[in-house]
């Protein structure tokens, strides 16, 4: 299997270190807790530092740094769990992730297009569909964890470990995605990733908890956020929260505004 190499990561660095805080400065995180022992997932919004229950479309915007003109680069949207110290964050019934726990991931194909990564040019109407040729993803890179390449087919992609819960059950990860405009991964080629958005679905999982949800994942190249914004809409039409995680969003809706009026 194909990975980032050091050498690619080197080449970037310097340009992601300066890039990182104004990439992660307001964002929407995928954000993991449980209810009854079975894994649940939400959103995370940093913005206004409370939970967004019921998400499950997220999206980042990538850039291409102008060292590396072969790849887009970004790590939005990140992991996060709220701990024990908040519990009253989450609705009644549901709880943080258990104490050091961990905590992985695998690429699914997309259950709205069948493919473990689509495109869309950010034009018209909005249709998602293959890659543009020779086009690749990468989530991870050998610096932070480990990697794996999404090609666009319609096979399942194994995922790794990649971070494990405190002692209070907290998790805040932000994992790298790459865009490669080849699939030699050769960040100096003049084979920039293609303008649009592009959509995966990553299914997560943690020790000692039930069920793997999935989030999906809008991650926009060379594109304004009004793009990305028609993407989040139209997928968001399209994807209904899971039964017990719309309940859990009642009740919490419920019990909130009871206690307003």
């Amino acid at each position: 299997m194909k990975r980032i190499s050091r050498s690619v990561i080197l080449v970037v660095l310097a340009w992601v270190v300066g890039a990182a805080d104004q990439l992660r400065a307001q964002h929407l995180d995928m954000m993991l807790f449980q209810e009854g022992g079975e894994l649940k997932l939400g959103g995370y919004e940093f913005a206004q530092l409370e939970p967004v229950f019921g998400s499950r479309v997220f999206r980042g915007s990538t850039r291409i740094p102008p060292s590396a003109p072969g790849l887009a680069w970004g790590n939005n949207p990140g992991w996060s769990a709220i701990p024990t110290a908040q519990l009253d964050l989450l609705p009644t019934g549901a709880a943080p992730l258990p104490p050091e726990a961990s905590v992985s991931f695998d690429i699914v194909p997309s259950i709205l297009t069948g493919l473990n990564l689509s495109h869309w040019d950010g034009i018209g109407a909005t249709t998602f569909g293959p890659v543009p040729a020779d086009e690749v993803a990468v989530y991870g890179d050998e610096l932070f964890v480990s990697s794996v390449l999404i090609d666009g087919s319609a096979s399942a992609v194994d995922g790794f470990e990649f971070a494990t819960t405190t002692e209070t059950g907290y998790l805040h990860v932000h994992v790298p995605f790459s865009i490669f405009g080849n699939s030699d991964l050769q960040v100096s080629s003049t084979d920039s990733p293609t303008p649009g958005v592009y959509l995966l679905e990553i299914a997560a999982e943690v020790e000692g908890l039930d069920g793997r949800p999935s989030a999906h994942v809008l991650l926009g190249v060379d594109v304004d956020d009004a793009a990305l914004e028609i993407a989040n809409q139209w997928v968001s039409t399209l994807v209904v929260p899971e039964p017990s995680t719309l309940a859990v969003f009642m009740v919490f809706l419920i019990v909130y505004t009871t206690s307003r009026l």
